[in-house]
Order: C-alpha cells, then structure tokens, then sequence
C-alpha cells in the first residue's frame, strides 16, 4: 500500500530530536516560506521515531533499563544502535537515542468532548486505543487526546484511535522524569479538523489516511480522503508533505493545501481560494430559507455548514452545491452559526467565512381581496341590518365606516345612546359611507337605524352595541366589526 506523510519536522538522516523548535525548522529545517510556496522535490528518508535521552548522576545502567525500556534485553539493541564502546556502563551527560518502540509507554484515554446529530459514542465517553467513532451525515463529534490536541470529527466520517500514549523520557536540560507523548487517529473515510497542541510529543501528531498520513506540531489543518489521494489544508502554522511513494515532499504553509497522489512525484503546493463574503447577520424565511454569499473567484463548488456553537463543534448540516447559496429550510427556528468556503477544481477547500443567521416562520399570505357581493334585492318586510362595518380614530374622533349594508339604510337617520331604551345622550347622525361620531369617551353605546322623513316607512334596524374599552385610543385605533347585536 502506498502512503504518504506530510508532517511539522523535516526527515532527519538520524533519529529526530524532540528539542528542535518551530524557529529551528523555520531557520534551517526548512526552506524560506516563499520557496515553501512552490512546489518541492526532494529524496524522502524516514528515521523510526527515537527520543533522545540524557544520562543523569545518579543514574546507572540497571534503573536506566528497568524505568525506561521495555525489557532489560532491549538495552543491547540500544548500545548497538548508539554505537557505545563499552555496552556494560553508562555515565553522567552520556546522550542516547532510544526508540519509541523499546521505551515503556501508557495508554491514555481520549475524551469525546461533544457530539451532535448521530454519533457511535456519548458525550463524556472515553475513547480508547482500538476503538473506532463512526458520526453520520450532518452530526459531528470533537475527541480530545491526552496532549490537549483537538480532533473534530466531520460528517460521514469514521476515524479510530490507533496510539494515544504517554512514554517516559528525560528532558536534555532536567534531572526529572518527563512524558513524551505519541498520538495516531486512523480516517477509514471522510475528513477530520485538527487542533494540533504545542505539547511535548515524542513524534508528531499523525492522523493516517487509507494511503496517506499526515503529522503536525502545533498546527490548525484539514485533512480528508479525495479517492486514491490524500489531501491538506493548511490554516494555521506549517506543514511537510511526503510521498514516500516517490520518494519526494513539499512544503505546505498557512494560506495553502496540497494533494499528494501516491502516483506523481511531483507535490504542488497551492494557495488556499479566498474566504466569501457572508452577510453579517442575515434573517431567512423558511420554506427555503435559501442563504447566499458572495462567489469566490476559482471556485468550481462551495460547502456550507451549520453548527449550534460558534467553534464549529456540533454540527448540525453540511451541504455542497455548484452556486454560491444552500437551501437552510430544514433547520428549526432560531439562530444558528453557519460557515462557507469554496472549492477549487483539485478538490482543495479554501478559506472560511462565518456569520449568525436567524432561521424563521414564513411571511403570513397577503390578505385576499376584497369581491364587492351584491346584495340580495331587498325585500320591503326586512329589517335593514349593517353586514360589515369598521371604527377607526383619525384625530381623536371616531370614525364608522359602513363597509356593507342594506342600502335601504342610506335614506335612514343613524342614532347614537348611552342606553338602549335611547333615552340618554342620543344623538343623530345621516347615514353616509363614513360617519363621524365626534370624540367619544370610553364606555358602551347602542346604535339603531331609524326611519325619517325620506324612508318611506321602513322599518327601523335592530339594535346594535359598541364597546370602547380601556385600550381604545390606546394601543387601539382600529375595530373591525365594532356593531355587535345587543341583547338588551
């Protein structure tokens, strides 16, 4: 099986020394940044992982091999490895290179820091080495391993702790024991988001791919399974890409990503496409709620997820399409965090952009329009009567609008009382479209039409009520239907 490794620290001809610093790498590890932008080729060897370790004072060879090494045994393979004169004896400030595999280790457990939608383990659960976490679609699920690292867990993905494992050592400049610390996460498939720690490690953070692994120090990264290929994205701190299958590597930094194609030598390091530009804060409609965002130049399709939290942890959709926009209608009311980026024609996703949005009920119909229906010919033994009517407060006076009505009425008087007997405080009205009633204090009036001296003989109407209770002029200005028949 081919694979490849793109890591923080340069392959070393011997074994690699954990007291190197980031500057050390930057400084003459590496090559300058802007050639780390340009695709590299170079011979790929690897060293089996080694701790170096410094012999103490106190220290003699028969503590040195029960504290640290696996078995007594180991320690001839040490000497030899060390190339030592006399096997039998060690001495004060002595340097050794020891292997991680003949050092004595503990396993740790891993945390799952939370899960969202469909995860194979709880939240809180401990997640030990062997032990796989499978996360549907549209769910998520953040492990945290023993050196603090963070390893997020995208959707439709399956990843297995294969090493989370202190081992034993002593740091170059003490006289105390120090943990060293080894981590692998093994992606079956889908992708992973990694918050590598600046922890101590005795080899790098790896995160291994069906043909691929990828090893950080103290580095933000993406990284995920894009057919027989692997693939990197790089968004805080610097990488190496190896592919021992063409025995060449290339420098990744911040900004850019890599596909590595275990059947091409050459390693091309790419910049990253821009960020969208998000609304900052945008209202959506359901049924569609469709949420838009600016086009990023070299984008052939863009993703789109939505979380719960603003850290991206839990998950709650993740969708692709070919424009710049994603239908969010299937998420309940409320605000939610929602994150974009493009994708480029390598299948490398760029840079992302973030925003609230707010996820509501649709806009209520337009009210239907108003069908004027003719009135039934009137019948000279009905009662007229008001069918639709409307108060309003224009000014401080009341306003009744006739909105359908017997038109029999419009050659009858209108009277206005405190009582229904209409013996208290009756006033007259003609009766138009819009009768203006004056300024009425709050209280129950009753409302007839009566016959005067143009009607005919008609008949006069029932006898209407109309309440003015304590919001009227208030938070009320407007009535609908205000003539209610009065039972008095």
């Amino acid at each position: 099986m081919n694979n490849f490794c793109v890591r923080l620290v340069a392959p070393q001809p011997a074994a690699a020394l954990r007291t190197l610093t980031l500057a050390a790498l930057a400084a003459g590890l590496f090559a300058p940044l802007a050639t780390l932008a340009q695709t590299t080729v170079t011979a790929n060897t690897q060293a089996e992982p080694s701790l170096r370790i410094t012999v103490q004072p106190k220290d003699n060879l028969t503590q040195f091999a029960s504290k640290l090494l696996v078995s007594p045994k180991a320690w001839s393979e040490v000497a030899k490895l060390n190339q030592l004169k006399d096997a039998n004896r060690i001495f004060p400030g002595q340097v050794l290179d020891v292997p991680l595999r003949l050092l004595k280790f503990k396993p740790e457990g891993a945390r799952v820091l939370s899960t969202s939608g469909d995860v194979s383990l709880a939240t809180g659960a401990s997640l030990q080495e062997g032990q796989q976490v499978k996360v549907g679609p549209n769910s998520s699920a953040v492990i945290e391993l023993a050196d603090k690292s963070q390893v997020k867990v995208l959707p439709g993905s399956l990843a297995e702790l294969v090493k989370n494992r202190n081992y034993n050592g002593r740091d170059a400049s003490a006289s105390i024991a120090t943990t060293w610390y080894s981590g692998v996460i093994r992606l079956v498939q889908g992708e992973v988001e990694v918050l590598a720690s600046k922890f101590s490690r005795a080899e790098t953070l790896k995160v291994q791919l069906p043909t691929a692994v990828i090893g950080v120090r103290g580095t933000v990264f993406r990284a995920g399974v894009a057919g027989n290929n692997g693939k990197t994205e790089v968004l805080e701190g610097l990488v190496q890409a190896d592919n021992p299958a063409q025995r060449s590597s290339a420098g990744v930094v911040a900004g850019f990503g890599a596909v590595i194609d275990p059947a091409q030598r050459e390693i091309k390091s790419v910049k990253l496409l821009a960020a969208p530009g998000l609304p900052g804060l945008a209202e959506l409609r359901k049924p569609s709620a469709t949420f838009g965002f600016s086009p990023v130049v070299g984008a052939v399709s863009y993703r789109v997820q939505v979380a719960k939290d603003a850290a991206f942890d839990n998950l709650v959709m993740d969708t692709r399409s070919n424009e710049p926009r994603s239908d969010l209608g299937a998420l309940a009311n409320g605000t939610w965090f929602v994150r974009a980026r493009g994708i480029d024609a390598q299948g490398l996703e760029g840079m992302d952009s973030s925003a609230n949005i707010n996820v509501l009920e649709p806009l209520p119909p337009p009210p239907l329009p108003v069908v004027a229906v003719p009135p039934p010919a009137p019948n000279p033994f009905d009662v007229p009567r008001v069918s639709q009517s409307n108060l309003r407060l224009e000014n401080g006076e009341a306003l009744l609008e006739l909105r359908q009505f017997d038109q029999r009425l419009s050659r009858m008087g209108m009277r206005v009382a405190d009582d229904a007997a209409f013996t208290k405080n009756v006033k007259s009205f003609a009766v138009t479209n819009t009768i203006n009633l004056g300024r009425l204090p709050l209280g129950d009036y009753f409302v007839q039409f009566v016959c005067t001296s143009a009607c005919d003989h008609l008949p006069s109407s029932v006898v209407y009520k109309m309440s003015l209770d304590g919001n009227w002029g208030q938070t009320v200005r407007f009535m609908q239907s205000p003539l209610a028949l009065s039972s008095q």
